[in-house]
């Protein structure tokens, strides 16, 4: 037996303090790092749900020829070529400006340069 006292409640006293043990409960309860492996396909996995897949699903109602005949896509295709139409066309009034614009431009023949004019020569 130890020749040490022991304390008045007569358990032995604490060989770690409050602290010691916060620190290994905290530890012990941790997950373990992630090694480099996990990390890679964690990243992956996520690019795949966010970026891959939404690509994907674009692509085959939007892009992919799936024939002639009536199908799923058909009503999400046509709303994508109204869309489509209005965004690259312009409107009566727009293409009333525009003409405008190009009857008042000068000709292209009044922009070159005149031959009289002379140019600095390169040393």
């Amino acid at each position: 037996m130890s020749n040490r006292p022991l304390p008045p409640s007569g358990l032995p006293e604490r060989l770690t303090s409050r602290r010691q043990q916060m620190e290994f409960l905290r530890r012990l309860n941790k997950a373990p790092p992630q090694t480099r492996i996990q990390r890679a396909s964690s990243i992956v996995s996520t690019m795949g749900v966010y970026v891959v897949l939404p690509v994907c699903v674009n692509y085959a109602v939007f892009v992919a020829d799936w024939g002639e005949e009536e199908n799923v896509f058909s009503p999400a295709r046509r709303w994508f070529d109204r869309k489509k139409q209005a965004f690259l066309t312009l409107s009566p009034g727009e293409q009333a400006a525009a003409e405008e614009l190009r009857a008042s431009a000068r000709p292209l023949s009044s922009l070159k340069p005149d031959a009289s004019a002379s140019t600095p020569s390169r040393p």
